[in-house]
């Protein structure tokens, strides 16, 4: 607190001095020492943290120095990120591609893409994620790019490459794929030495064994990163070991023993960032097998009544999915398959053929005859479009259920 009063101090009294190009190279010095300073006081996402990037990114424009305005629209772009608002991050995100080529500077265009392929993940567009996620991991150096984690968002973005890799490798329907760049993630989390980089490998670790349904693994993982967290005083990664090891409890049969520590967790952990609808996402899923289909239908559609761009937004098809669950165990047919179809349909407009897979096999599992061949139509189409490396569980699901029609 005492050096963010210190530099408002500075920058006011910067602002009073004659104008011309050297009070404003001073406002903006300020300006970008201030900006990192209030995001960790404040939080990125809090409107003082914009203001003060605003009036860095206007100065810096104005002295022609495109360095400076990536510090600045960086900081911006993080603001929005964390705040939420994807369609502002797709911008400013583009922004810093543009403004790395006017610079020419070989790390600027790595964290610019880094900042696009996280945008792009976020947002649930997968196949733009995978294509830059791994063009990331091959331009990444250790030895010339490590610095730029404790300057750039807390975490390296080699390690991030790998990270976003796999999730989007997953999506796509190569777990194989996915788990080589997730085990490389943690890896080089471990040689970095650098506890938020290693977190951030930890936590998207354990995003990806979530997904594939590994609840024994993600709960031993879930306890190594809270272990970290409580070491280092890390609050975002101690909430999500808690939401993740908390639902691996309750898919390992401890539905009390899970679902409680699930509840109190939650409004902390989808307080602050663009995880929301993840953390959502696994207490829905909680509450289901608890039996409480009713509680588990209303966070689903609170959480999916924040989505701002039709289709756009990181497990909003399983939000989809789960709440067709929930509308069927309330005796909801017809919710149920609505619900399914556009689970299906969003999906396939992310890439995210694991999810259309999900929500096709579910279609194809319905009450209604129609439901049914709809169903069967559409995991024809998705299996007709597998490649290589089209190795999810859900494959052999979906060949058994279409053979068994054709029989």
């Amino acid at each position: 607190p005492e050096a963010v009063a210190h530099y408002g101090a500075a920058l006011a009294e910067a602002g009073n001095a004659d104008a011309g190009d050297a009070r404003s190279a001073r406002e903006l010095a300020l300006a970008l020492k201030l900006g990192p300073m209030l995001a960790n006081l404040r939080g990125p996402q809090h409107p003082e943290v914009a203001v003060v990037y605003a009036r860095a990114h206007d100065l810096a424009a104005a002295l022609g120095d495109h360095a400076a305005r990536f510090k600045a629209t960086w900081g911006q772009w993080y603001n929005v990120l964390v705040g939420r608002r994807l369609d502002l991050a797709r911008e400013r995100a583009d922004a810093l591609i543009e403004l790395a080529a006017k610079t020419g500077g070989i790390d600027l265009a790595l964290e610019s893409i880094h900042c696009r392929w996280s945008t792009a993940m976020f947002r649930g567009e997968f196949p733009m994620a995978r294509d830059l996620a791994d063009d990331g991991a091959a331009r990444y150096d250790r030895a010339k790019h490590a610095w730029m984690g404790p300057v750039f968002g807390g975490h390296d973005p080699g390690v991030c490459a790998f990270c976003v890799a796999a999730v989007a490798h997953l999506m796509a329907g190569s777990r194989s794929r996915a788990d080589e760049r997730s085990q490389r993630s943690v890896a080089l989390g471990e040689a970095l030495r650098h506890p938020l980089t290693l977190g951030h490998a930890i936590m998207n670790r354990l995003t990806f064994l979530q997904q594939i349904g590994d609840s024994h693994g993600a709960a031993d993982l879930a306890r190594r990163l809270l272990e970290l967290a409580d070491r280092y005083t890390l609050p975002p990664f101690r909430a999500h070991a808690l939401m993740v090891g908390s639902w691996a409890r309750v898919i390992g049969g401890d539905v009390d023993g899970g679902i409680h520590p699930l509840e109190d967790e939650y409004p902390r952990a989808a307080a602050v960032g663009p995880m929301f609808r993840y953390y959502a996402m696994l207490l829905v899923d909680a509450r289901l097998r608890a039996g409480r289909a009713a509680e588990a239908l209303a966070l689903a559609r609170d959480s999916l009544g924040t989505v701002s761009e039709p289709g756009v937004g990181m497990f909003v098809p399983e939000l989809h999915r789960l709440a067709a669950a929930a509308a069927a165990a309330a005796g909801d047919a017809d919710g149920c398959v609505q619900a399914l179809r556009a689970a299906h349909d969003i999906a396939c407009q992310q890439g995210s053929t694991l999810h259309a897979l999900r929500a096709a096999i579910a279609l194809a599992q319905a009450p209604s005859p129609a439901a049914r061949d709809d169903g069967r139509a559409r995991l024809r189409t998705l299996l007709a479009a597998r490649h290589a490396t089209f190795d999810v569980d859900e494959r052999a699901s979906a060949e058994r259920i279409v053979a068994c029609a054709a029989a």
